[in-house]
Parts: C-alpha cells; sequence; structure tokens
C-alpha cells in the first residue's frame, strides 16, 4: 500500500512526541519523588539555619509569629527543646513531639548549649506532589500530543505539498509537455529543487524546439 510522504511525515513527528512523552513520564514516575525529597531536604536545612540566626537574636518566646511563617512556608513542624526534654516550642506541647511521627522527613540541628531544633515535613505530602506532578505530566502529554497532531497536519502540508507539483510536472515533462512552471517563493532545498527542474524544462524545451528545427530543416 503507497503511503503518501505526508503521511509518513505525520507519523514521524507523532512517534517522536509520543517517545517524548513517554519517556518525561518515566522520568518524573522514577525520579519526581527522590527529586522533591532532595529539595525538601534542602528547604529544611535552610530552615533550620533561619531558626538558629533567629534564636542567636532573639528568645524563642519572642519569635513565635516566625516560627509559625516558616511552618507555613515548608509545611511542616517545628520543636525546640533543650537536652532534657523540656519543649520551647510549640507552647503546651506533648512531651513525645519531640520524636517525629513515622513516615516523614525530619531535620534535626543540636546547638553547642544542648539547644535541639527538629523540623519535620509528612512524606505523604511529598509522594502526593510527585503523583499530581505525574498526572499533570499525562494531561499536558495528551494535550500536547493533540496539539502537536493538528499542527503537524498543516506543517507536513507545506513541504508535501511542492512534492507534489513537483512529480505532475516532471511528469508531464516525460511526456514532453513544458507548459507548466513550479511556483515558489521559498529559499530552502525545495526551492532550489524547483528552480532546477524549471530551468531542466526550459533546456530541454529549447533543445527539443532545435531539433525539430532541424528536422524541419532536412527534410
Amino acid at each position: 500500500m503507497k503511503i503518501s510522504i505526508r503521511i509518513k511525515l505525520f507519523i514521524y513527528m507523532i512517534i517522536s512526541i509520543l517517545l517524548f512523552a513517554v519517556f518525561l513520564f518515566g522520568a518524573n514516575s522514577f525520579f519526581a519523588e527522590k527529586y522533591y525529597i532532595k529539595n525538601k531536604k534542602s528547604e529544611l536545612a535552610e530552615c533550620g539555619d533561619q531558626l538558629v540566626k533567629l534564636l542567636a537574636e532573639k528568645k524563642y518566646e519572642e519569635m513565635s509569629l516566625e516560627i509559625e511563617d516558616l511552618e507555613k512556608e515548608i509545611g511542616g513542624t517545628i520543636v525546640i527543646a533543650d537536652q532534657t526534654g523540656e519543649i520551647y516550642y510549640p507552647f503546651e506541647a506533648r512531651p513525645d513531639i519531640f520524636n517525629a511521627p513515622k513516615d516523614t522527613l525530619s531535620y534535626v540541628v543540636t546547638q553547642d548549649d544542648g539547644l535541639r531544633i527538629l523540623i519535620w515535613v509528612p512524606m505523604a505530602d511529598i509522594s502526593e506532589n510527585a503523583a499530581i506532578s505525574n498526572r499533570f505530566t499525562i494531561i499536558v502529554g495528551i494535550f500536547t500530543l493533540i496539539v502537536a497532531g493538528f499542527f503537524s497536519l498543516i506543517f507536513s502540508a507545506r513541504f508535501t505539498n511542492p512534492i507534489k507539483e513537483m512529480n505532475i510536472i516532471t511528469k508531464q515533462m516525460s511526456r514532453l509537455d513544458f507548459s507548466r512552471i513550479l511556483l515558489t517563493n521559498s529559499r530552502d532545498e525545495l526551492g532550489e529543487l524547483s528552480e532546477s527542474i524549471n530551468q531542466l524544462g526550459e533546456n530541454l524545451s529549447i533543445a527539443i524546439n532545435n531539433l525539430n528545427d532541424k528536422n524541419e530543416k532536412l527534410q
């Protein structure tokens, strides 16, 4: 079965986009959560540094608003306690709050004076973010495939139509019909090929006319 260049070009473009989408989905599935965890660890470490600086400037009673803002920013929990286990923040906290729950990503800072800072975020949130990113990748991939398929049909026609016209004219030239020429404004390889075909047709027409004139004279 004959398949046109336009269809082949469309299929190649769709396959390329589909392979890229599959690669993106696979990378997102296997590495997104690890990437989120790595970035969240860096975020927790930065939060710990900010708390250390704040504690050097203020008493923990005076920085409750700053701590609450940091908790909202990281989406986690901050606990400040001394080496004896006395909880300074949050106020009226349970004695066991310094032990981070299971399935959490935690970061601990211990100062020279024995003051300890625990920062933790639920792993469920990180996994959920990775899952949301995966679903978003699927949606974007499907949308991209549809849009790319539509535009690839349009743009492939721009490349294949001149080739179809060349095929028609060269068939006419094979029947010694040089009445039509290729009209093109492109300055690429297709434009150069069109000019070559037009020049070839003109040269063949001149050569055949000369031969006909000579035959007439000989007769």
